[in-house]
């Protein structure tokens, strides 16, 4: 499974037995930093200039939050949503 910001530039290599299939675009330049299924069993992408993304099972994308600043984990603890980001002075 892929979420891509655009098209590859090479084609991926999986072992036999996997197969690689992009599930959704992200909008152009947005740099993905991390993904997690929710409670909800939607894929929340989070992207580095400050963008939460929810992929549902229709493959809708939508913004769910932001801005936020530079989220670069994100972790579901039953309904609540943890995201981890760059404290000030750090450097993505």
């Amino acid at each position: 499974v892929a979420v891509m910001t655009e098209q590859p530039a090479v084609a991926i290599t999986v072992p036999p037995g996997f197969a690689a299939t992009i599930i959704a675009r992200l909008p152009e330049h947005k740099q993905p930093t991390s993904m997690t299924y929710g409670p909800d069993g939607a894929l929340y992408i989070a992207v580095l200039h400050g963008e939460i993304y929810r992929l549902d099972d229709n493959g809708v994308l939508t913004q769910w939050a932001g801005p936020v600043r530079s989220p670069l984990g994100l972790a579901w603890r039953g309904y609540t949503l943890y995201v981890s980001t760059l404290t000030e002075g750090s450097s993505p």
